[in-house]
This record gives C-alpha cells, sequence and structure tokens, in this order.
C-alpha cells in the first residue's frame, strides 16, 4: 500500500523508516533503476513503473545527500505523476520554481513531516476517494505540462522562436 523507490543512503529516509516501523504501518523499500549505487536492487525501468502503478501512496524524500539544508526536487515526483500514483513527499517547497509550482499542494499532491507523517499515511489509505482524486490530477496535470511528447513540443518551439 505504502512504497517508496529508490536507494536508502540518505538519513532522512532512515529517520522515516524508523518513525513508520514504530507506527507499524507496513513500507515497502524498494530499489532503483541506478546500477552505480552499491548496494542496492537494481530494477529494469518496466518494474521500476509497474511498483508505482501498483502503490496507493508514494513516498518522497526531497533532501539530498549534501545533507539536511540541501533540498532537490526528485526525479521521483514525475515518476509518480506519469504513473499516476498519489505523492507524499517532505519539503513541498521544491516544487517551486521562480514564480512557479510544478504542481500544486493540496490538489495534485500532499506533505509530510516527522509530526504528521502517520497521520497522513493512515488518513490517504483510509480516504481512497480522495487520494485517487489527487493522484488522478496530478497525472493529468503531468500529461498536460510534463510528458515526452509535450516537452519535445516545448523545446523544438523554443529553438524555432529563437
Amino acid at each position: 500500500d505504502v512504497g517508496f523507490n529508490g536507494m536508502f543512503y540518505i538519513p532522512e529516509r532512515a529517520k522515516y523508516y524508523e518513525i513508520f516501523q514504530k507506527a507499524n504501518i507496513p513500507v515497502t523499500y524498494t530499489g532503483s533503476v541506478n546500477k552505480n549505487i552499491w548496494p542496492a536492487q537494481v530494477l529494469d525501468s518496466k518494474d521500476f513503473a509497474s511498483i508505482f502503478k501498483r502503490t496507493k501512496i508514494s513516498l518522497s524524500y526531497t533532501e539530498s545527500i549534501f545533507g539536511p539544508n540541501n533540498r532537490q526536487r526528485k526525479g521521483r515526483i514525475y515518476e509518480v505523476a506519469a504513473t499516476g500514483s498519489f505523492l507524499l513527499t517532505t519539503h513541498p517547497e521544491v516544487m517551486k520554481y521562480r514564480s512557479k509550482t510544478w504542481f500544486d499542494l493540496g490538489e495534485h499532491f500532499d506533505y509530510m513531516d516527522e509530526s504528521n507523517c502517520v497521520e497522513k499515511v493512515r488518513y490517504y489509505l483510509a480516504n481512497p476517494e480522495k487520494r485517487e482524486s489527487m493522484a488522478n490530477a496530478m497525472h493529468e496535470h503531468f500529461m498536460k505540462t510534463c510528458a515526452p511528447l509535450v516537452w519535445w513540443e516545448n523545446i523544438f518551439q523554443w529553438a524555432i522562436d529563437k
């Protein structure tokens, strides 16, 4: 029901692992498509996408390997959006870019922190209509704004306008 696709080498991830374990919330932690990180369960892209598709809540941790003051917009956010899973992420401010946001908090995804992560996971597992509505909205927004065809059309338009 709840999953994290990725590696387990950043302290933020271990911290949340402990919180969920203490609360008896089973979280499936899988591997990565990155073959250069050891030790890892290396997944092919089909398996990686399949895990997102069947996960009700996909977790995203946004602290980087450079420490808690360095947060980044992970590719995982787009992988979740592309597959139609529901995103629960730390540090939603990474969705902002200049004066815009990639996805909207409360409409496309929700955030969690250490004080509310257990409550949020339980809420979204108990409220599938809300979870699925937000996941569908995020997927539709992704398809309109970020999907590969749209991305390349924007690049070609930029080149034409130059």
